[in-house]
């Protein structure tokens, strides 16, 4: 009939009533105890633990509504469940108990099956009461956890320097928030292998990595199956890199699904017991694992071996979060200030964003440039970029659009634009291969000479190869890509050699609007296939010719009632007269604004242009 109930306690001046409540609740099963009036109930009370009430209103002596007023300023009573049972005469009184604290009521005459019913309801609340308190009690204890310890610890690791030391630090404060007897840190070296790189045990005195001095010398564990290519799921560190997810195992020697083979034979050749375990993810910025923590072997407060509580392992989460920032820092860029929190704040990534754009763009005599970016986030995947190459006498001319929107894209964003950037000023020095070129036709093209001017092209070549390359080999996982275009102008007499690599087609423009041109693909996106071909392309600009690059941002801009802008809206609005390089970028710009009004921006905007005018060359 009921559940959670062992002991009610039937209070009633009605002896026939008593009677019947009892024998009722005693043939479920239920020890009850009875008593006539509210003091005799309150004597009753007190002696004993009851899991239930269940009362009348106007009791002699010690009334409904004062037994109930004392049960409630009891630490020990307060909790204890009451339905009130009353006549409808008592409407009032049993409204004012119910406003006390009593929780619920029925009206007299009550059948059984009435009772019952209104009992399950009142112990229904008492659970969620208890699940509320429970879980209100787990949230306070977690905010003090991150207060008191988390948030101390990851400031502190953010200090360490030492990289053998931070490992140790991890291990050592990830097991005493447990009481765990032993913990290990994987580094996930590649996609190929997870390498251990440190090992305590307490119990039995081991320490191996950290600052021990004492190499770890277990075998690397295999990430795929090397005869079949499969992800790795048997060891349960493996599984845990390519899921992501925590893995709690109160006993290893009872857990199915993966082998703790190692484990049984390392317990047999040390005398030790492996019980319960937890194997936590560690990840980077981006979400991806470089390592894992497991500890093994939680102990309570008596040093008895219990399994991993999920509070803690929430805790530890926390912990190996902020630590995998830190760790993420020491291995892939040292050079830089190391990271105290896990997140970074939105705008100081859009401020840190903005500084990858040209603050100021280059002064190039005889042409006008100029660049627009509006994200449709705080932070966004397009940029841009005018850069000096090849000892200033050409201008590298980007426009780039990564796949998505938001931080990650950001993040990739300012991946793809760095590389490109150090591989292309690679070529910075070349006056030794130049200077067996003295003499240049001003008319020659990539198609009718080499020398000199295949020496450039191959730079720009080299950079989108390179980029691609690094991108394809390290981040490949990621599935993300940028299409770009990228131009190698020279300015002295309008010559772009140029990649485009899967990007909307920039246009070349003529004085009067016309389109003379579009700079199609020239190969796929760049980080979208390992080896992909980019081939070089020219185009010889005229007196007066403009180029202009856009991302998908500009013709997918949509208006309130998501109509596309398309690439028909944007051709209207090349038109003459086009003054000036910033004239049009202007006139796209306000164009776009009024068309998506107070829609909310679908794509990342970005705009190049550049103006061929040699009569104002010095």
């Amino acid at each position: 009939m009921t559940e959670r109930i062992n002991r009610l306690l039937v209070v009633d001046d009605n002896a026939e009533n008593r009677e019947i409540y009892a024998r009722h609740f005693r043939d479920a099963g239920i020890d009850v105890e009875i008593a006539g009036d509210g003091q005799e109930a309150w004597n009753i009370l007190c002696a004993r633990d009851f899991d239930l009430v269940i009362t009348g209103a106007n009791l002699p002596g010690l009334t409904g509504e004062q037994l109930l007023k004392a049960m409630k300023v009891d630490d020990r009573l307060a909790g204890i469940p009451v339905l009130v049972v009353s006549s409808v005469s008592n409407v009032e009184v049993v409204s004012r108990m119910i406003d006390i604290g009593a929780d619920d009521y029925v009206q007299e005459p009550v059948s059984p099956q009435a009772l019952d019913l209104r009992v399950r309801i009142v112990m229904l609340k008492k659970q969620l009461k208890q699940r509320e308190h429970l879980h209100v009690e787990r949230v306070e204890k977690m905010a003090r956890m991150m207060e008191e310890v988390i948030l101390p610890m990851g400031i502190a690791l953010s200090t360490e320097t030492d990289f053998d030391h931070l490992l140790e630090r991890i291990v050592n404060e990830a097991r005493s928030i447990c009481r765990a007897d032993a913990g290990s840190v994987y580094i996930r070296t590649n996609e190929n292998t997870l390498r251990f790189a440190i090992v305590i045990t307490e119990s039995l005195g081991i320490h191996l990595g950290g600052s021990s001095g004492q190499v770890v010398n277990f075998a690397p564990l295999p990430l795929f199956d090397r005869a079949t290519g499969q992800p790795n799921h048997h060891n349960v560190a493996t599984y845990v890199t390519h899921s992501g997810k925590s893995i709690n195992i109160p006993d290893i020697y009872t857990a199915e699904g993966f082998d703790f083979s190692a484990t049984k034979i390392f317990d047999k050749q040390n005398n030790y017991r492996s019980v319960s375990s937890l194997t936590v993810p560690l990840k980077d910025n981006n979400g991806n694992v470089i390592g894992v923590l497991q500890l093994l072997n939680a102990k309570d407060e008596e040093g008895t071996i219990i399994p991993f509580d999920e509070f803690y392992r929430l805790v530890v989460e926390s912990l190996s979060s902020q630590a995998a920032v830190v760790l993420n820092n020491h291995l892939l860029v040292q050079h830089r200030q190391k990271m105290a929190k896990i997140e970074n704040d939105i705008q100081i990534a859009r401020r840190i964003q903005t500084n990858f754009l040209p603050n100021t763009l280059p002064v190039v005599p005889g042409w006008e440039l100029g660049g627009r970016f509006q994200p449709a986030r705080d932070v966004a995947g397009d940029f841009y970029d005018f850069f000096l190459m090849m000892n200033d006498r050409r201008l590298g001319i980007i426009i780039a659009d990564v796949c998505d929107k938001g931080v990650g894209a950001a993040l990739f964003m300012s991946l793809t634009r760095s590389l490109l950037r150090a591989f292309a000023m690679q070529a910075h020095n070349v006056n030794w291969a130049e200077s067996l070129f003295e003499m240049e036709d001003p008319r020659a093209t990539l198609k009718t000479v080499g020398g000199r001017l295949a020496i450039r092209a191959n730079a720009l070549k080299t950079a989108v190869v390179n980029t691609n390359e690094y991108i394809t080999q390290h981040h490949l996982d990621l599935n993300m890509f940028a299409t770009m275009f990228f131009g190698m102008l020279d300015p002295t007499n309008g010559t772009l050699v140029y990649i485009n690599g899967g990007h909307p087609p920039p246009m070349i423009i003529a004085p009067d609007g016309t389109i003379r041109a579009r700079l199609e693909p020239t190969g796929p996106a760049v980080g979208m296939f390992p080896g992909a071909d980019f081939e070089l392309n020219e185009y010889k600009m005229e007196p007066g010719d403009m180029l202009y690059g856009f991302t998908d941002g500009v013709t997918d801009a949509r208006n309130p009632a998501g109509k596309l802008f398309k690439e028909d809206g944007l051709i209207k609005l090349i038109i003459p007269p086009l003054p000036s390089a910033a004239s049009l970028l202007d006139r796209v710009d306000s164009a776009l604004y009024n068309y998506i009004s107070d829609a909310v921006q679908f794509d990342d905007i970005t705009m190049v242009a550049a103006r061929y005018l040699p009569e104002q060359s010095e």
